[in-house]
């Protein structure tokens, strides 16, 4: 449960005024988990950091064995192929037993610069991880490197991911998490959504390699 002193810190809001609207025109079903998690997800701050690194997120995994006989059988047969969403492998890391969570990321300089990576407890710590580029981000003594911690020592990064395409300073300029519990799926609905018109633009621009440059496509920073 987040104090209400902090709650300021919640919701889609937290990058500034455009990536909220930009996230307010997201395509994904209004109520649906995607929407849900971006409701929920808290600004990594100051004044948030003791929280999000204490009580916020569990670190003792509520999931029951048999209750998700389809995740077990790819934990089992790790690594696994086809969807690599960060809340599948969220929720994968659960059932194998690994406390995790999602961490949003947004270079608040940039247009459409999003990412988002996950944060997992092990060795009594929290260490940030993009299974998207197989990086494992690790402190100068070889432990769990939070998000926080890469974000207020930008060479963590650059020394972790080595030149990986999301592993830069600016991509970490601001961070926020949410809370995914794969035991907690009665409470999410997974209605699946279509791209609609406005992020299929902002998608065609990017396969195209953003032709005149990477800029706001629907006045979202006005």
């Amino acid at each position: 449960m987040l104090p209400e002193e902090l709650k300021r810190f919640q919701g889609i809001g937290q990058f500034g005024p455009a990536y909220r609207r930009m996230l307010q025109a997201d395509s994904h079903a209004p109520g649906s988990v995607d929407v849900a998690l971006l409701g929920e997800m808290v600004r990594l701050c100051d004044a948030t950091a003791a929280c999000l690194y204490t009580s916020h997120t569990p670190t003792a995994v509520s999931y029951v064995r048999g209750s998700r006989p389809e995740l077990e059988r790819i934990v089992a047969a790790w690594p696994p192929a086809g969807d690599d969403a960060q809340a599948t492998v969220a929720a994968l890391c659960q059932v194998a037993g690994l406390p995790a969570r999602l961490v949003m990321l947004a270079d608040t300089e940039l247009a459409y610069s999003g990412h988002v990576i996950i944060e997992a407890f092990r060795d009594s710590a929290w260490g940030a991880v993009d299974t998207s580029t197989c990086v494992v981000y690790r402190d100068a003594g070889g432990r769990p490197a939070t998000t926080w911690q890469l974000m207020n020592d930008p060479a963590l990064i650059e020394t972790c991911g080595k030149g990986k395409g999301y592993s830069n300073a600016g991509q970490f300029r601001a961070a926020c998490i949410a809370n995914y519990v794969v035991a907690d799926r009665d409470r999410y609905d997974y209605t699946t959504s279509r791209v609609n018109d406005t992020y299929r633009s902002i998608l065609e621009h990017s396969s195209r390699g953003w032709p005149g440059g990477l800029r706001w496509l629907h006045a979202e920073n006005r």
